[in-house]
């Protein structure tokens, strides 16, 4: 995952950026590639616990998605009979990975608009 993300340290393009990466890679392999926006950034990056992320000045973003990614996979792994759950309960197409990005997402939202997260 971070020679598909190293791209972007390597040979930025004017207009691409990680969520835009990680939506046409999501879209090819949506049971690998996690999606990735300010939403949920904001779920996993803070200054303080319950966060599994922190800010880090001068991080690539390789090594960024590196450790995001690790994270998602983390929640899918250690909660993988609810995340099982619930994809089934969203239809027979919908991968656990999917379910946990929407959870993600609002989680993100909810964050940001009550000031939390995004370290």
């Amino acid at each position: 995952m971070q020679a598909l993300v190293g791209v972007l340290d390597e040979r930025p393009l004017q207009g691409i950026k990680l969520t835009t990466l990680t939506k046409v890679l999501h879209r090819k392999r949506p049971d690998f590639m996690p999606l990735h926006d300010k939403f949920v950034k904001a779920c996993y990056v803070g200054t303080q616990d319950p966060f599994p992320m922190r800010f880090e000045k001068g991080r690539t973003w390789a090594r960024y998605w590196v450790v995001m990614a690790t994270a998602i996979a983390g929640d899918l792994q250690t909660q993988s009979d609810a995340w099982a759950h619930l994809s089934t309960l969203a239809g027979e197409d919908v991968t656990a990975l999917r379910v946990l990005d929407v959870v993600a997402w609002n989680a993100g939202k909810d964050g940001i608009r009550q000031g939390q997260g995004r370290g």
